[in-house]
């Protein structure tokens, strides 16, 4: 790799090994050293390495959760798991993603754990329905509530889905599993 090549986040989240989400955080925090082109961030691989010499890798290591080092009871990450595992076997999925208090951390006795269902097809009913049913197998399983969303990855990511408040909050908070 050439030192002044030029690298994007997909390259960037393969370089230091954390994923997009938490390369994109850290570029807009300007935490990462990268410059916005066309809106898209744009790194330099000196500047990166400069910058993990400089322990910016330590500092994405610190943001990146997942969900070893998320406070869940064993039976929550056992079950979470499961539920991917399944879906990922069943079902052409983009990610999935734990958000909520779950995720922040912050939850109670009585929270559920809320999960975004992205799906690379087309969804309608049916295939939510078939989700659910999976799904609730595997809360029987191990005595908890999902509280399950299931988007396809075009909805998701068009303008309509970005502007509402639940895309924001699961972008800040999410985990991907």
């Amino acid at each position: 790799m050439d030192k002044n090549e030029i690298m994007t986040i997909k390259d960037i989240s393969l370089y230091l090994k954390i994923n997009e989400k938490t390369v994109y955080k850290l570029a807009k925090k300007n935490l990462l050293p990268g410059i916005k082109i066309g809106g898209m961030y744009r790194f330099k691989k000196d500047a990166v390495d400069n910058w993990i010499m400089n322990s910016g890798k330590k500092v994405a290591e610190t943001k990146t959760k997942n969900l070893d080092n998320l406070d869940l009871k064993e039976k929550e990450k056992k079950a979470l798991l499961e539920l991917k595992k399944a879906l990922f076997n069943s079902f052409s999925i983009s990610e999935i993603i734990l958000y909520g208090s779950k995720a922040r951390g912050n939850f109670d006795k009585e929270s559920d754990i809320d999960v975004l269902v992205i799906l690379n097809a087309k969804v309608n009913d049916d295939l939510r329905e078939k989700i659910f049913s999976l799904s609730f197998k595997i809360e029987m399983k191990y005595d908890v509530i999902f509280g399950i969303i299931v988007e396809s990855k075009d909805f998701w990511i068009s303008p309509l889905a970005k502007a509402m408040p639940i895309h924001k909050n699961i972008y800040t908070e999410g985990v991907i599993i």
